[in-house]
């Protein structure tokens, strides 16, 4: 512990400190901008989808009900 005491650091101006502060804002700022960004495109990109294929009204079955015919990753020719 005591070595640490004698240890020299470098201490910017208080200038130089604003300076960092402000380009860490600026990229924190910008950061969160993206965020709003990539929530608004997932948006438009579900908007989109319902808008191509409307609402999932359609009737589900299961992938055995679907595959049941299929030999050989081939649809039945009849």
């Amino acid at each position: 512990m005591n070595q640490l005491k004698q240890m020299m650091f470098d201490a910017p101006s208080l200038a130089e400190q604003n300076l960092v502060v402000a380009v860490l804002d600026g990229v924190s700022k910008i950061i969160s901008l993206r965020q709003q960004q990539l929530t608004e495109l997932e948006n438009l990109i579900k908007a989109r989808f319902a808008e191509m294929f409307g609402d999932s009204s359609w009737k589900m079955v299961t992938a055995d009900t679907i595959m049941h015919n299929m030999r050989n990753g081939l649809s039945p020719s009849n």
